[in-house]
């Protein structure tokens, strides 16, 4: 799976994970013919806003398969040619090459492999993030406000405060939105336009809370459900939000 490409789902995926505490295992490839390298570089830049959410359990090249679009047209995509993988000689000495052909099923490929320009950088971002167990990025809500505890940068842990407007945005944007999305909701167009809710989710987004593609704003803190009674001061919320952090439920 390429992350770039398919950030918003596995975002989601990963948050439900976390939130609902159910399995999913996901990988990313590299590699592939006529990729562009600048996405892969777009992808190592955005990695450690998701150090809060599972890493892939694996990020290789991609592999050339018998039955496979690759096998089956090769030229279309730019690769010249395709020869059983050398494995096969190895295990099958002596047999004849005709053979081998017919019953190999991963290839070698001939093409224009561009992923040394910045596979070591991915692999070395994928293990950073395989390490970082300790980070969290959670939203708790109470009220008509949201706290959002951040440990992804270990040198700047945050707690951050939102009320009114700014938590009903984030709170919505639990699933990718537009802004005209954000706009036919009445909690939302009742009391600010289309200008103030753009600046309000940029700024998010400059502050690593979202991400956006294509016009779509993702919200990337887990949420977590707090029983917080109303009319709580700070103090008890900060207690509240304390003692969830420590249980051994938090961490799943």
């Amino acid at each position: 799976v390429f992350l770039k490409k398919y950030a918003f789902f596995l975002i989601l995926i990963s948050e439900f994970k976390k939130e609902f505490d159910i399995f999913a295992g996901w990988n990313i490839i590299y590699g592939f013919p006529g990729e562009d390298p600048s996405e892969y570089e777009e992808v190592i830049k955005l990695i450690p806003l998701f150090y809060h959410l599972e890493p892939p359990f694996a990020c290789s090249h991609v592999r050339f398969e018998r039955f496979s679009s690759y096998e089956n047209n090769p030229a279309s995509f730019g690769i010249k040619s395709l020869t059983p993988s050398k494995a096969y000689d190895l295990v099958y000495r002596g047999l004849d090459k005709n053979d081998i052909n017919d019953i190999a099923f991963y290839f070698d490929a001939e093409y224009e492999d561009l992923s040394g320009g910045y596979k070591t950088r991915l692999l070395e971002t994928i293990e950073e993030w395989k390490l970082r167990t300790d980070a969290v990025l959670d939203v708790f809500s109470y009220d008509d406000s949201i706290k959002i505890v951040d440990t992804r940068d270990k040198k700047n842990n945050r707690e951050l405060s939102f009320n009114g407007l700014k938590s009903r945005i984030y709170m919505f944007c639990d699933n990718a939105r537009s802004i005209s999305s954000l706009l036919n909701v009445p909690e939302i167009n009742q009391n600010a336009g289309e200008e103030e809710v753009k600046v309000i989710l940029e700024d998010f987004v400059k502050e690593g809370l979202m991400i956006e593609s294509k016009g779509r704003y993702l919200s990337l803190a887990v949420m977590r459900q707090l029983n917080i009674p109303d009319n709580r001061n700070q103090r008890e919320i900060r207690e509240h939000i304390t003692k969830f952090r420590e249980s051994p439920k938090s961490n799943s």
